[in-house]
């Protein structure tokens, strides 16, 4: 696998309109769960964290849309100038697919963003259905497009009737009679990479460094076995101990069950004494498709201002299907 540098990073969250805004919020925990207009099975009003920003009166496809496009602009306005092309290659993190969808998020999204930033796509753009582990799938992606610049990014928002009602007909929003589930959030997230081995000019500086983009998929039909995670944390190429990990855990207890379990087989890696972990929607609410994204805005900032743990931080993202992710992040010591 080859290194990919990361040139620049874009994001808006409820918690921020830029990427530094939203990592520094959330570094001091000030998410804002509020009541919406979406109502439970009993007529409780469903919580949510969302962005101020945007009216309540914006849902599913247009809210997704509202939330991308400041963050593609933002990470194409700090992009290096001497990394840009005529044609750019755009790859998406969009949810799974869910039952009452607007087909537009399938159809038209990844268009209609690029549209509204004056993108002209390469042939290669795509979106991947994946949910919180697309973001690395696309990652690995990238690492065969060979010396070209690639924007990768994340977006999505459980605002939206339809999504709403799909997750409270399988029980999974917090609440009283619910306390195995989450609080929905929302969030767009994106970066620029390009393989590290490229040659740029000296005045042109990466903030960080992804050095490891490691994937594979947990038996689900069998016992909980946590599997796929503790090889992944077994990788010979992660430091030990790990200092920072940034998870997309979401409180639902069988997610935190595996990923404790794969945490304690592995202690070379995850050492309870030495390793932060944290788990970010504990201030955004779950933000789906747009985990793996923001959890890297979040980790990169954190790398380049001080607020990390040490030189290099784990990026560990699960999807509601089978498919796990690990991305590791150094800092730019350069």
């Amino acid at each position: 696998m080859s290194e990919l540098s990361v040139w620049s990073i874009g994001a808006s969250s409820p918690l921020g309109l830029d990427a530094r805004q939203t990592a520094l919020f959330w570094r001091a925990g000030k998410a804002d769960p509020r009541g919406t207009r979406f109502r439970d099975k009993t007529g409780v009003s469903v919580g949510a964290v969302r962005s101020a920003n945007i009216s309540d009166d914006t849902v599913g496809y247009e809210r997704m849309l509202a939330l991308a496009i400041p963050a593609l602009e933002e990470v194409l306005s700090a992009a290096p100038p001497q990394l840009r092309s005529e044609r750019t290659i755009l790859l998406l993190s969009l949810p799974e697919l869910y039952e009452g969808e607007d087909e537009r998020i399938a159809t038209r999204l990844l268009f209609d963003l690029a549209k509204a930033v004056n993108l002209s796509l390469d042939d290669r753009s795509a979106v991947v259905r994946l949910g919180r582990a697309g973001f690395a799938a696309l990652l690995g992606r990238a690492q065969l497009y060979g010396d070209i610049r690639v924007i990768i990014g994340g977006v999505d928002s459980y605002y939206d009737a339809a999504r709403m009602a799909t997750l409270d007909t399988g029980f999974r929003l917090l609440s009283e009679r619910s306390a195995n589930g989450f609080i929905p959030g929302e969030a767009a997230a994106f970066v620029c990479v390009s393989p590290k081995l490229r040659k740029v000019p000296t005045e042109v500086r990466r903030l960080a460094t992804i050095t490891l983009v490691a994937t594979g998929e947990q038996d689900l039909d069998g016992p909980p076995t946590a599997g796929c995670f503790t090889k992944l944390l077994r990788d010979p190429r992660l430091p030990h101990p790990i200092p920072w990990v940034l998870t997309d855990l979401n409180g639902e207890r069988h997610r935190v069950k595996e990923w404790t379990y794969a945490a304690m087989r592995n202690p070379a890696t995850i050492d309870p004494e030495k390793t932060i972990i944290q788990n970010v929607p504990r201030d955004f609410g779950d933000v789906g498709a747009a985990s793996g994204a923001l959890l890297l805005v979040i980790g990169t900032l954190g790398l380049t201002l001080g607020f990390g743990a040490g030189s290099s931080v784990a990026i560990v993202t699960a999807s509601d299907g089978k498919e796990r992710a690990l991305i590791h992040l150094a800092r730019n010591d350069e």
